[in-house]
């Protein structure tokens, strides 16, 4: 389970870094939206499947 925390933070982490640098060049905020409407919704589902596939 601990890799899972690890590579959801990754992702997080690749996700900020990507909608970072669109923001700066475009000036468009929404993807901020759009970033953490996607991890709200990944991070249940990867979850339940990790925890599935443990079991």
């Amino acid at each position: 389970m601990t890799y899972f925390w690890i590579r959801t933070i990754a992702g997080i982490l690749v996700l900020a870094t990507i909608s970072t640098s669109y923001y700066l060049k475009t000036g468009h905020a929404w993807i901020f939206i759009v970033v953490v409407i996607s991890a709200l919704i990944e991070i249940p589902l990867s979850y339940y499947q990790e925890k599935k596939k443990n079991k």
